[in-house]
């Protein structure tokens, strides 16, 4: 008997009954396979808002999971795993619209109550630039005030 966990951010990962696991993300962000016997205690490790290394005997194995700060405005009554779910939404926005779809977008994050926007546009604009948003031409503060409606 084996079990198969699917995700929307990688490969599936995949146990077999001898113990085989299939797929892990190495340290350079490669999927790669692996004996299930090479990892022995793994475990992820939540403190407050980020998430902390693997840790294992053989840790030049294991995969990581980089330490990364959670989106700041999400609003308190979110769970906490939908608020990893927002963060990644928030997260790929960013690297991939305008200035005007990302505001759009964030506004109606916080009509469903899912984050809480700030007053100040620059404190927003200072947040996803730290959450990858290009801060160069099109994407400056002053176009981003502009657009951003609380």
């Amino acid at each position: 008997m084996g079990f198969n966990i699917k995700n929307n951010y990688g490969p599936n990962i995949e146990v077999n009954d001898g113990g085989k696991l299939t797929l892990v993300q190495g340290q350079n962000g490669l999927w790669h396979t692996v004996e299930a016997e090479e990892i022995e205690e793994a475990e992820i490790v939540e403190d407050g808002n980020t998430l902390c290394e693997l840790k294992s005997e053989t840790e030049e194995n294991m995969p990581r999971v980089a330490k990364e700060d959670l989106f700041h405005f999400i609003h308190p009554s979110v769970d906490s795993d939908q608020e990893w779910a927002i963060h990644n939404e928030v997260k790929r926005l960013v690297a991939r619209q305008g200035i005007q779809e990302i505001c759009a977008y964030l506004k109606r994050l916080a009509d469903e109550k899912r984050i809480l926007l700030p007053q100040s546009p620059s404190t927003a604009y200072t947040e996803l630039v730290r959450m990858g948003m290009p801060s160069g031409e099109g994407f400056k503060e002053k176009t981003f005030q502009k657009y951003y409606k609380r």
